[in-house]
């Protein structure tokens, strides 16, 4: 009987410690070898492209959040929180962007944030072209007191020390970043590309050797308003359609979305993957159907969307939840008189600027 006991004891130790290095490793992979993904990516435009930093009206504040496979102990969790404003006298724009994303039992976390700086070329026919560099400094850090090594499994105590040598050569670290983007846009169309870890920083937790892959991202869209309606005429629906294409080491993914508008409501649904190609891993490269909705009050904006997975992990994952909340806003009516050469149209989005109701202090 004690023998048995002690059987099942080690069984069950063996099992935990194997779930846990099977989350471990596979967030660690999707961490490693990707950066987050958010499925409202026209709600998180400096982090889409840092280009669209200075292309709302003034000012703006955008707080993205995503929980991703919350079926997990632990899910895969992401924030966003970026700031940018427009200066018209300088054909520029400003931008800070933070992100942050915690993975696992472990608290596998990396945390970055960076400064962006856009400038405004005016084109003919009323269209922009706007290059933009982002600097930023990134860090990684992980809970080694919640890892469990395969000595531990080996004597059926994960609470013993370790004697690992890995264990002591692993330390969190920091890094430096930088990306680059271009951005094409009129008052109903756009256009760009960016490229991120132009330097490809030292990701690993041991040697640094393994490398962040740069991701390159190409994006385009439109707003084509509908009509107007009898009941007032200045409200006008519109539909935006959207998509992007992101490409980071071996890894490839389109994501193609629709939102409609009408005031104050937005509807979306988008799809994401590649259905006729296979990805990394030897899978058809399906990965789920999202849908959206959301209310626009002044200058406020908010969406949600749940995204329904269609890959091998089906309804087992439970899917992704995902909002975002923007505030659109101006500190003076006029704070300089700027030449009418100089103001430049604000970039349209799937709401466009020139519907809000912006409160302007004098």
């Amino acid at each position: 009987m004690r023998v048995m006991n002690m059987y099942i004891s080690m069984k069950i130790v063996l099992l935990k410690g194997v779930w846990m290095f099977t989350v471990l490793y596979f967030f660690s992979f999707k961490s490693f070898a990707q950066d987050q993904h958010y499925s409202q990516f026209y709600n998180a435009p400096l982090y889409l492209n840092p280009a669209f930093t200075g292309t709302s009206p003034q000012q703006r504040i955008i707080l993205n959040n995503r929980i991703q496979w919350p079926v997990l102990p632990q899910a895969y969790t992401s924030y966003s929180l970026s700031y940018d404003l427009s200066r018209p006298a300088l054909k520029s724009g400003f931008g800070l962007l933070l992100n942050t994303d915690k993975a696992g039992e472990a608290g596998l976390r990396s945390t970055s944030a960076g400064l962006i700086y856009s400038y405004k070329v005016q084109m003919e026919n009323k269209w922009v072209l706007t290059p933009a560099v982002y600097f930023g400094y990134g860090s990684r850090s992980i809970n080694y007191n919640k890892l469990v090594f395969g000595d531990q499994l080996e004597f059926g105590n994960t609470t013993a020390p370790t004697l690992d040598p890995s264990a002591s050569e692993m330390e969190n670290f920091s890094y430096f970043d930088s990306g680059a983007g271009l951005l094409f846009y009129n008052k109903s169309s756009w256009a760009g590309v960016s490229l991120w870890h132009i330097n490809e920083p030292g990701i690993s937790f041991l040697d640094r050797v393994d490398r962040l892959p740069a991701k390159l991202t190409i994006h385009a869209g439109t707003r084509i308003a509908l009509t107007t309606h009898w009941w007032n005429k200045n409200d006008v629906s519109y539909l935006t359609t959207s998509f992007i294409y992101n490409q980071q080491g071996p890894f490839t993914q389109i994501d193609l979305a629709v939102n409609y508008h009408i005031d104050p409501i937005v509807v979306g649904v988008s799809y994401r993957g590649i259905p006729v190609k296979k990805n990394a891993l030897g899978n058809m490269s399906r990965d789920a159907v999202v849908f959206s909705s959301g209310l626009r009050f002044n200058q406020i904006k908010f969406q949600y969307s749940y995204d329904f997975t269609v890959s091998e992990l089906s309804v087992r994952s439970q899917g992704a939840h995902e909002v975002s909340l923007e505030y659109v806003f101006t500190t003076r009516a006029n704070p300089k008189r700027v030449p009418k050469s100089m103001k430049f149209l604000p970039c349209p989005s799937f709401i466009p600027y020139d519907s809000y109701k912006i409160k302007k202090k004098k």
